[in-house]
């Protein structure tokens, strides 16, 4: 994982390998401090995860909740990644984001 700001209070999170019941209570707790923190757009980069469990399609589920209570525009890019699309479908968050991350 890792956190860059291309503009002030935007923030892009990239996400890569396996999303699973070991790596997503990191994920959670670095969506968290960002959608906590002040930034009005989170851009979150799946199109290099492999996989993607229940655990970690909870943690997207949780972050978007969040995002909203908090006025944040939170945009998920799942580039070509079938397993990222997939959970994404699954939590009905499938939105195409088409935006340069």
């Amino acid at each position: 994982m890792s956190v860059r700001r291309p503009r002030a209070r935007t923030v892009v999170v990239e996400v890569s390998g396996a999303m699973d019941s070991a790596t997503a209570p990191r994920l959670e707790e670095l969506l968290t401090s960002r959608l906590r923190s002040a930034v009005t757009l989170l851009i979150l980069d799946l199109s290099g995860v492999s996989s993607l469990s229940s655990a970690a399609a909870g943690v997207l589920t949780r972050a978007s909740l969040l995002a909203q209570q908090r006025g944040v525009a939170l945009r998920v890019a799942a580039g070509a990644s079938r397993a990222a699309t997939r959970a994404l479908d699954a939590a009905g968050m499938a939105t195409p984001l088409n935006a340069a991350v």
